[in-house]
């Protein structure tokens, strides 16, 4: 079985294999049957964003993570599945 989410979740959509485990951002918008896995059960993976003191873009990526933090980056984050705590 592939290691990496997508390829997991195109196996099950060909009948390559049964089922498979995957971010639920991956696979909210796929077909088939999608089963939450009660919070309870897991420790959310924390994730983080930064910008690179070495980037070209410093001020492009600030722009961008304030977007991201703001108002409307957070409903598209929230629409995809991601959880704020």
């Amino acid at each position: 079985m592939p290691r990496t989410s997508p390829w997991r979740s195109k196996y099950s959509q060909t009948g390559n294999a049964d089922a498979s485990f995957s971010a639920y951002s991956l696979v909210l918008r796929e077909q088939g049957k999608v089963i939450l896995i009660d919070e309870h059960l897991y420790r959310p993976i924390d994730q983080a964003a930064a910008v690179l003191k070495n980037s070209q873009k410093q001020e492009s990526a600030r722009q961008f993570l304030k977007f991201l933090l703001g108002t409307k980056g957070r409903e598209i984050l929230q629409r995809d599945g991601y959880v704020f705590p």
